[in-house]
């Protein structure tokens, strides 16, 4: 949608072709249905891909004020919230959509919806795109250029389905090989039953090739299959790139991520020589979700968990102290694509100008948005680089750049 309102503010004559029954469904989901716009924050280390350099040319002239700058003028009235964070201050994403929609409609897009694209060639003349069904008179047929900005493959119940591949190979591209990014973890573990449906606020670090390639801190939720929430889908990226390189992975949970080591070991050691009488399964009940207590102790080595906590050694007091620490998971994959928010990989962007955003094989063919090898952490910023790089492609293809 930013494409199409680009290239026809720069005086081209847009057609918008969507699968759909009608533009945005995707959006209307982002930000829990209230739309997070961008992110006050756009250190470079939020973006990611196998070329982490090359959103930084685009980002750097269309930032977060320049995404405020164009939803301000289209109508919304951002509101910025914890950690850098923007919505609209209706907190409605269907208000987004309005205005892109209206915005559209005011320029003179031509929208065709229900019109699946399933080829877009290359011709002496231009770009002869092929949908399904075929669109009204005037509206198929041959174009001069072409923006793909079809999106990935997270979350195929709003319309994701990852044919913006097929059409970008079909026109010569690389395609680097898709993985859920933003998405839960699947672990392996006897204890995912009885955590199953557990929230608390700690902290979770990947571990990988000997050392920690990510880590967040927050809400962390355990599922019949692993574990979601923020923390987690923050680390999912780097999870799932060093499973796609065939990497044993770890997922090391801190149940308590507020104290320090030392500080932990004497919370837990006073707490046992206070109530010695108490079963052990008893002692950590007002100190740690009820729920998580049982698989702390029995992964902490206790069998008995009616035992007083009188006689429980100090060497297993220690070891539920580094449970509670550092907690080790294997990960076995990241969640379905179902559960995904982003898709990690796409098309190769060493194919793509990074300034033009124009194909480096095909003249006249420009990408955008999730169908590149770019994705962003959780808080805005894959919807940052969705507008920016829409903006992009569709003022550069206007202009025939």
């Amino acid at each position: 949608m930013v494409a199409a309102i680009a290239a026809s503010r720069a005086g081209a004559e847009v057609r918008l072709f969507e699968k759909g029954e009608r533009v945005g469904r995707k959006l209307l989901a982002t930000g829990n249905g209230r739309c997070n716009l961008t992110n006050i924050d756009l250190d470079p280390a939020h973006f990611h891909g196998c070329v982490p350099t090359f959103p930084r040319s685009i980002l750097a002239r269309h930032d977060s004020a320049w995404t405020l700058r164009l939803f301000e003028d289209l109508g919304i009235t951002p509101v910025v919230e914890e950690r850098g964070r923007v919505f609209p201050r209706s907190g409605q994403a269907s208000s987004v959509l309005d205005v892109l929609r209206w915005r559209m409609e005011e320029l003179g897009v031509q929208v065709l919806c229900g019109a699946t694209v399933q080829a877009v060639e290359r011709t002496a003349a231009g770009f002869r795109v092929v949908a399904d069904p075929v669109p009204p008179a005037g509206a198929g047929g041959t174009v001069d250029r072409v923006v793909l900005a079809t999106g990935g493959r997270a979350a195929p119940g709003l319309g994701a389905d990852g044919s913006g591949y097929l059409l970008a190979r079909s026109l010569g591209h690389r395609i680097l090989e898709p993985f859920p990014a933003l998405a839960p973890l699947r672990l392996s573990s006897p204890w995912l039953r009885q955590l199953q449906g557990t929230r608390f606020d700690g902290a979770v670090e990947v571990l990988c090739r000997g050392g920690v390639v990510a880590q967040s801190q927050g809400e962390v939720l355990f599922t019949d299959h692993g574990a979601s929430g923020p923390a987690v889908l923050d680390v999912c990226r780097a999870a799932g790139e060093c499973l796609q390189a065939g990497d044993t992975v770890h997922l090391n949970v801190r149940l308590v991520a507020d104290l320090e080591p030392d500080v932990l070991r004497q919370e837990v050691a006073r707490r046992f020589e206070h109530l010695p009488q108490r079963p052990v399964s008893a002692v950590l009940v007002g100190f740690l979700n009820k729920r998580l207590i049982p698989a702390v102790l029995r992964e902490s080595g206790v069998t008995d968990l009616e035992q007083p906590a009188g006689s429980v050694a100090a060497a297993v007091r220690g070891r539920i102290a580094e449970t509670l620490r550092s907690w080790s998971f294997e990960v076995i994959g990241t969640g379905p694509w179902a559960g995904a928010q982003v898709t990690a990989g796409g098309v190769d962007v060493a194919d793509v100008d990074p300034d033009t955003l124009q194909s480096r094989l095909v003249r006249g063919l420009f990408l955008a948005g999730e169908v590149l090898d770019v994705d962003g952490d959780c808080g805005g910023f894959n919807l940052q680089w969705a507008w920016a790089s829409g903006h992009v492609a569709g003022e550069n293809a206007a202009r025939g750049a």
